[in-house]
This record gives C-alpha cells, sequence and structure tokens, in this order.
C-alpha cells in the first residue's frame, strides 16, 4: 500500500509540482540521479544534461551523462 501512496505522490510531482517550479524539480531530480550514478561511474555533477518535456500528456525525462569511467566491483565469492 505504502508504494501506491509513493507512486501517487510521484506522478503528482511530474505532473503538477514542476510547472509551479521548474527549475527547481530538474535540480532535484539531478541531484538524486547523480547520487545513484555514482553508485556506478565516475562523474561530476557538470557532466549530467537533464531536460524534461510534455508531448501529447505524457513526461519525457532526457537524460545526457559523461562518465569519466566505471567503478569496478570486486568479485563476489561462492
Amino acid at each position: 500500500m505504502k508504494r501506491s501512496a509513493e507512486v501517487v505522490r510521484l506522478k503528482a510531482m511530474l505532473t503538477q509540482d514542476k510547472s509551479a517550479t521548474p527549475n527547481k524539480f530538474t535540480e532535484v531530480l539531478k541531484t538524486d540521479m547523480l547520487a545513484l550514478l555514482r553508485n556506478y561511474f565516475e562523474l561530476s555533477p557538470k557532466d549530467i544534461v537533464l531536460q524534461l518535456h510534455e508531448e501529447s500528456g505524457q513526461l519525457f525525462v532526457e537524460m545526457l551523462v559523461r562518465v569519466e569511467s566505471v567503478k569496478r566491483f570486486g568479485a563476489i565469492e561462492a
């Protein structure tokens, strides 16, 4: 049930909140994506270009990221 509430909030945020403060929303989303991507890649905030646009009632998120390298993962022991 909690998951459903999160989905409803995210949908509302994407469709309503962005119109009130689109720049702030984009920056928050970019910060969140940077935190996620840093788990896998070496990169800096300036290496992310994020754009939101709406078309035919659907919201699209486009992201272009330049990475310096892929982080190495330790071997999994069986």
